[in-house]
């Protein structure tokens, strides 16, 4: 399972699941206790996961291509 979160997810998207009762007793994709690889990202927002020379969207494709060891992790 891959994962990735921009900075202020923590205080909007990412809580905000939770509240909503997303995730199995509150806990959601990014949370470590989760199990998932959490990727890095250098956006400050969704819609920054898709810049062309970010991480975000080197990571993203490095997953979609099978290289996983080219992934950075948080």
């Amino acid at each position: 399972m891959w994962a990735m979160g921009a900075p202020w997810d923590d205080q909007v998207v990412r809580q905000g699941g939770r509240l909503m009762g997303l995730g199995d007793n509150g806990i959601i994709p990014t949370d470590e206790s989760f199990g998932g690889n959490i990727m890095e990202s250098d956006s400050g927002g969704h819609t920054g996961f898709f810049d062309g020379e970010s991480d975000s969207i080197r990571n993203q494709g490095a997953v979609i291509a099978g290289q996983y060891d080219k992934v950075q992790l948080e």
